[in-house]
């Protein structure tokens, strides 16, 4: 089979998922841990540091910040694989499979502008639990999904989905106390609270962890099949993903 023009092919995430990791990718995570306790005893010894870890000694900043980790890593491996249904298993073309992933973005509006009347009505704490409790209901509803799972189906797990992440309920609710939580002096400190709030590191890993456990699973039911059966529909090898873990 011809090599995958894909740029962004997730490699590390195509080893993993082809069978567990090799000494390079438990090297690169290693090197990643190294880096980020050198970085954090590097901030600690500074007058000025990019980002004050002593702010994470405040109970309602870690907890605002691990909602919005989790949330995103949720939300990001959600969507991943979702975009992943729609173009390989109903073979919808990039374009239609974003129209299809709306309903999450219309939810999460919708949460996003709720949020304010909902703190001030129950509070913060119950607010994320909501917010949380939408993701659970999503994930929920999703796991059993009857075959063949329709469109309409995982509509309503987008829009729950979208209820309790991205701009919604947890991670508006989740970045308001972030940012209280931080003392009024000095006043940086408010925008490295705005730093840890950022949702890159959360979509990241979701989409790294649960796609490859996702093309773990892939392979699992491939191996050993006719090349024929191995081919998805509707041309979705342009993504990259579903070629690099069946090789």
């Amino acid at each position: 089979m011809a090599r995958s023009r894909e740029p962004h092919c997730p490699r590390r995430g195509k080893h993993v998922a082809k069978g567990g990791p090799a000494a390079g990718d438990l090297g690169v995570l290693a090197a990643g841990i190294l880096g980020l306790t050198l970085f954090a005893r590097r901030q600690l010894g500074l007058t000025d540091p990019l980002l004050d870890v002593r702010l994470f000694k405040n109970r309602a900043f870690t907890a605002a910040a691990l909602t919005t980790l989790m949330a995103m890593l949720a939300i990001g491996a959600a969507l991943f694989l979702m975009s992943l249904w729609l173009r390989c298993v109903h073979g919808y073309s990039p374009f239609e499979a974003g129209l299809r992933t709306l309903p999450a973005a219309i939810a999460t509006l919708v949460g996003s502008l709720l949020t304010p009347w909902l703190m001030e009505w129950i509070g913060p704490r119950a607010v994320i639990a909501l917010g949380l409790g939408g993701l659970v209901a999503g994930f929920l509803v999703l796991a059993p999904a009857p075959e063949p799972t329709t469109y309409a189906y995982v509509a309503v797990v987008l829009v729950t989905l979208g209820l309790g992440l991205g701009d919604g309920l947890a991670i508006t609710t989740s970045a308001s106390v972030l940012v209280s939580a931080v003392p009024a002096e000095p006043a940086e400190r408010a925008g490295q609270a705005g730093a840890v709030s950022d949702n890159e590191l959360g979509v990241g890993l979701g989409v790294a962890l649960l796609g490859s456990i996702h093309g773990a699973v892939y392979v699992s039911h491939v191996r050993g099949q006719p090349q024929l059966a191995r081919e998805p529909i509707g041309g979705c090898w342009s993504c990259g993903w579903c070629r690099a873990v069946s090789r």
